[in-house]
Order: C-alpha cells, then sequence, then structure tokens
C-alpha cells in the first residue's frame, strides 16, 4: 500500500506545474485588483479602476434584471450591508428602480473619484426612457463595493 501511494503521488505530480501555474495566475490577477485600488486619488479613475467598476456595476445590475437578489446583494458595500438587510434591499429595487431590473441596456460614461469614493454614472435604457444612474462604490475589505445608486439629473456631471 505505501508503493501504491507513492507511485499514486509521483502520477499526480506531473500535473503539479500546470495546477501551481494556474495558482500563479489566480493569485496575482488578484492582486492587479488590488493594485488597481492601492493608491486612491481625486480625480479621473484609471483605466484598470475603471475595467473594473465597470464590471463590478455590470454584475450587479445583470444579477437584478435576473432578480437574483442575494447575487445582487453581494455586490453592495459591506458598509451598505451592516445598514440594510437584504429584504429592504429588495423592495428599495423593486420600488424605486424598475428601470434597472426592465432594463433594455446600459453604458457607462464618467468615472472620477471624490473622498475615497468612486463615482461612476451609468446611462440605462428601460421601455424606450433612457435613465442616468449615478454610482458610488468603496473599496472596502479588499474589494469593491456599491454604496449607492441615485438617479441623476440631466445636468448631472462627474468631474471629466
Amino acid at each position: 500500500m505505501q508503493i501504491f501511494n507513492t507511485v499514486g503521488y509521483m502520477k499526480s505530480a506531473k500535473g503539479l506545474p500546470v495546477i501551481l501555474t494556474a495558482l500563479i495566475f489566480f493569485l496575482t490577477g488578484c492582486a492587479g485588483n488590488d493594485l488597481a485600488f492601492e493608491e486612491i486619488k481625486d480625480g479621473l479613475c484609471s483605466q484598470k479602476q475603471e475595467q473594473l467598476i465597470e464590471k463590478h456595476i455590470a454584475g450587479q445590475i445583470n444579477a437584478l434584471s435576473d432578480q437574483n437578489w442575494k447575487k445582487a446583494y453581494g455586490f453592495a458595500a459591506p458598509s451598505f450591508q451592516e445598514v440594510v438587510p437584504i429584504q429592504r434591499f429588495e423592495e428599495i429595487i423593486q420600488n424605486e428602480y424598475e428601470m434597472i431590473i426592465n432594463n433594455d441596456g446600459f453604458k457607462f460614461t464618467a468615472c472620477n473619484i471624490a473622498e475615497n469614493k468612486f463615482n461612476q454614472v451609468v446611462v440605462l435604457t428601460s421601455k424606450g426612457n433612457e435613465f442616468k444612474l449615478l454610482y458610488r462604490l468603496t473599496f472596502e475589505s479588499g474589494r469593491l463595493g456599491v454604496e449607492a445608486a441615485t438617479a441623476a439629473t440631466a445636468e448631472a456631471k462627474v468631474l471629466t
């Protein structure tokens, strides 16, 4: 039995370089996300920050469109989750943000940083109408999180 374990171990070790390469790739990919938020200065978002912020917001919008409340809630900032339970989150979205649930598409415009918060304008189309939403995100506990999404007026601008 000892020989079998040793031989079995040796056979599985052949795949070890592949596993190690995948692990290194995964870890450096995660580190890259953290590095994008390592230094947060007021002004325009970096290209990497914009990409990650857009991916995060798109994930939440898509989850809301699917009415997958648990998944959508997971995109919220930890500080938001501490004060707003998931049931209340669902009520708010259903009562005040139906346009997100029934969206026909969305695009991202300006992104800036002010007072350690990321501000991203999202233009969303729903039932033939266009809505401008201002998303505010934070980077807490090593991850992005949506703190708020508010309807922006037509004149609302993010520093460009």
